[in-house]
Formats: structure tokens, sequence, C-alpha cells
């Protein structure tokens, strides 16, 4: 799919590529377009790396200023309920302009937060005025929403994931923000620093499109869970992985599909996942890589 902190207002990644230089397992290097070899474009923007290895990207560029209204709020965890509740209704009515992403997570020194990432790509001083209810919630702890670079938002994370770090991750598309989803995030909430639980917003531009469109089903969600965990001593990868295992476990029940970049490891099927599609990525498969060579992946089965 590729989702981004801007997919509101633009689309996923796959509703901005072009066409794509690729490679199949003939050997041969193949320009796939809307135009040029259209099953296999629309395959592989959303069907993962089971088709071939692409060896370029041709994509649509947005005009975008980089200084974007952007930043965290953060709220102890015992204000959970009210910064959920009041996000699962608020959130229905935001612009396209407007990203806010919750998370649950545990500082270093062991304060159990619920938070917001917050960006918002339009008029600053409109933004401001857009977010203004949910800044009201409660009391926050931090409020580090500002004009400043993109990449500040886009980079703020890249420790939970540097070189050396151990990690595992589970994640799961949620159709709908729930009271009965809200109640579960609290009750299941880990006070450990080691995980937590983000978001990935959709909606907006990302609806414009048809689960049939793409390859990419999950058009109608409004928000992907992402579990995570992450630690350094290898003596903890068991303990690492139950924790993530456990509070996905919880909220489960609540999700639908998965994102395909990272390789499913549960009972569900693949076709699950693809649900119309599944039939149609089969038969592309079958005609492109009957041997099934891309198979170390969240893998179709070629037809």
């Amino acid at each position: 799919g590729g989702f981004g902190r801007l997919n509101r207002k633009y689309g996923l990644t796959i509703d901005n590529v072009l066409g794509a230089e690729m490679v199949t397992t003939d050997g041969k290097i193949r320009y796939v377009s809307a135009d040029n070899e259209p099953d296999l474009f629309w395959a592989i923007r959303g069907g993962g790396g089971n088709f071939g290895v692409v060896s370029r990207f041709h994509y649509q560029l947005h005009p975008f200023d980089r200084n974007v209204l952007s930043g965290l709020l953060v709220w102890p965890v015992e204000q959970a309920r009210d910064v959920l509740e009041f996000y699962a209704e608020w959130s229905r009515g935001v612009s396209r302009e407007l990203y806010t992403g919750p998370f649950m997570a545990t500082m270093p020194d062991g304060t159990g937060v619920v938070g917001m990432e917050v960006v918002y790509n339009g008029d600053p001083a409109q933004g401001e005025k857009e977010i203004a209810p949910l800044r009201a919630i409660g009391t926050m702890i931090d409020d580090s929403v500002k004009l400043q670079d993109y990449k500040v938002l886009q980079t703020h994370e890249d420790a939970s994931a540097a070189q050396g770090i151990r990690s595992y991750a589970k994640n799961g598309m949620v159709k709908e923000f729930t009271q009965g989803l809200v109640d579960d995030m609290i009750d299941a909430f880990i006070p450990d620093p080691r995980t937590a639980i983000f978001t990935h917003t959709t909606g907006g531009a990302v609806k414009d499109h048809g689960p049939l469109d793409t390859a990419f089903p999950h058009r109608n969600t409004e928000s992907m869970l992402v579990f995570y965990s992450a630690w350094t001593n290898p003596a903890e990868d068991e303990e690492g992985k139950a924790m993530c295992r456990q509070w996905y476990a919880a909220l489960e029940s609540h999700t639908g599909g998965y994102y395909d970049n990272i390789q499913w490891d549960g009972d569900k099927t693949v076709d699950d996942n693809y649900g119309p599609n599944y039939a149609r990525l089969a038969e592309i498969k079958g005609r492109f890589d009957a041997g099934n060579l891309f198979r170390m992946n969240s893998n179709i089965k070629p037809a």
C-alpha cells in the first residue's frame, strides 16, 4: 500500500505509481503501466513482492511545502479513555489536510502515555483551528505541534529501529474506531518501555479508489494498528515477541486483513487478506511466476 502521513490528501504510495520497470522470472525487463501490461501493473500495486524485482518506479509528484504544522500531543495514559473516545468521534469529520494517529507507549522512565501524531498539510492557521478541540482534551504533558520541517516527525521513531535493535511487529487493518476497540486498547495496555502500539490513519484520498481498483483491497479502513516491540538483549527475544503477540491477540477481533510487507506468521490465510482480489492475483501469479520463485513473503500461490 505505502502508508504515509500525507495519504489522506495524496492517497497511498501505490496510488501515485504511474509505472514501474521490473524483471520477471523469465529474465525479461518489462515496463508496466496502465497502458502496458496492465494486469501486472495492477498486481504490484498492493500484491507485495510476489511478481518480480522492481528496478525503477515512475511516480506522480505533488507540490509540497516541507514546513508543516506537525508534532506530537501527549497525555498520561490515565487519560487514555477521554482522549481515545473523543478521537473516535471527532476524527470522522476532519479534513483531508489533517492526519492524526493515536499511539500508546511507555516512556523509558516508566510513564505510560497516550498520544497523537499530528500533521496538517495546509494553511497552518487553519490547522491550528482544526486541532484546537483535540488540544482541549484533558491535561497534556507534552505539545510539540508547531510549524516545522516534515522530516522531524518522519524521523522521530528512527532510534527505535536503529542498527543493533532487535524488534518484532504485527499489524491489522481496522474499519472503524469503535467503543469496543477503545475499551480493549485500554484494557490491553502493556506498561513496558520495550513495546508500544501505533496507528497509521487512512480515509480521505485513500477511499477515492475502490477495493478492486488496485490489488490493495483495504480501502474502507480507518486505520492500521501496528504493534511493535524492540529490545537489545538477545536473551529477551522470546519475551519481546510474546509481548507484541499478547497485545495483538487482545485487539485482533477488531481487525480484518494486514499490511503484507510484513510476513504473516499467524493462522489466517493470505487469500483472506486479499479478499475479492485473491483469485485475480493468483491467476496473474500463475502467468508470471508459475514456479513461485518469489515466495519468501506473504505468498500468493500461483493458480
